[in-house]
């Protein structure tokens, strides 16, 4: 099957996202994005990712949190076939939608892969721990500045059983945070990381994980 049919079949599948548990009333959602669209187009099988799947997976996830209630940080990697604005597209203007890039500063053969991961464990246990983060939320851009709930989890079907390892080898990266109303730029050198690091306490989070049903016709 050539790429433009795979690409076709994943947008045409009637599908629905579901989580494994049940959501509270309201609550801060920290969305593992890379780990749930990997898992929506078969990445480790097809090796294909498009503007056309990007959208349809996250058209999935924002329509599933449409609740005002919840605040949504979404987190991936580079998705190098979508840019800021489409990624703004996406969306839609929701106002209680967050989402962050972990930028790669190795261009070539990643040396920093689990940036992303770092980035949703970082901001799971700066939230459980004291709320908003006035290095992270310079431009109250984050929306973490209303992120007051104590019911913190994170969405991924990762189970991250290297966390302490993952907390030791994570290089300087740049968060890239884009919401409704722009684009800026965050950068988390060797300092910010010893400084957050001394914070992150324990051996795992609260983690929902997920999968895709298809609807019945």
């Amino acid at each position: 099957m050539g790429k433009e049919k795979i690409i076709s079949a994943f947008t045409a599948k009637r599908k629905y996202f579901n989580l494994n548990s049940k959501l509270e009333n309201s609550g801060v959602y920290i969305i593992d994005f890379y780990n749930i669209y990997c898992n929506f187009v078969k990445f480790d099988k097809y090796k294909i990712f498009s503007k056309e799947t990007f959208s349809t997976c996250i058209n999935l996830l924002i329509n599933y949190f449409d609740r005002k209630s919840d605040t949504c940080i979404i987190v991936s990697k580079n998705i190098y076939e979508v840019d800021i604005e489409d990624i703004k597209h996406a969306l839609n203007g929701k106002s209680n939608v967050v989402y962050i890039i972990a930028e790669d500063k190795y261009t070539v053969h990643s040396k920093n892969k689990e940036r992303d991961d770092y980035t949703c464990i970082m901001l799971y246990n700066l939230l459980k721990k004291r709320g908003p983060d006035t290095y992270l939320d310079h431009s109250k851009s984050l929306l973490l500045v209303n992120s007051n709930s104590e019911n913190i989890s994170i969405i991924t079907n990762d189970t991250y059983k290297n966390y302490r390892s993952l907390l030791k080898n994570v290089k300087p990266f740049n968060m890239k945070i884009i919401n409704s109303d722009g684009a800026y730029d965050v950068p988390i050198n060797r300092r910010i990381i010893s400084m957050y690091n001394t914070e992150i306490n324990g051996n795992s989070v609260d983690r929902i994980g997920f999968n895709f049903i298809n609807k019945k016709k």
